[in-house]
């Protein structure tokens, strides 16, 4: 039995008339996103990924 998360992305992807997609690698902040949805530790790349996101964020409130 398959989960409504898979059937929903199953449905998607045949709406769409493509390939399923892909995840991206590790060491972006969508890796670092999905390993705390997989309730996971993030590896050192997706972790530094995240570090600077969060470092950019921070620079773009206070306007420098």
């Amino acid at each position: 039995m398959s989960t409504p998360a898979e059937r929903s992305r199953a449905y998607r992807d045949r709406k769409r008339g493509g390939a399923p997609r892909q995840p991206q690698p590790c060491g972006t902040l969508a890796a670092y996103r999905r390993h705390e949805r997989a309730q996971e530790a993030p590896c050192q790349a997706c972790k530094a990924a995240h570090a600077e996101h969060q470092r950019a964020l921070y620079a773009k409130r206070k306007g420098r």
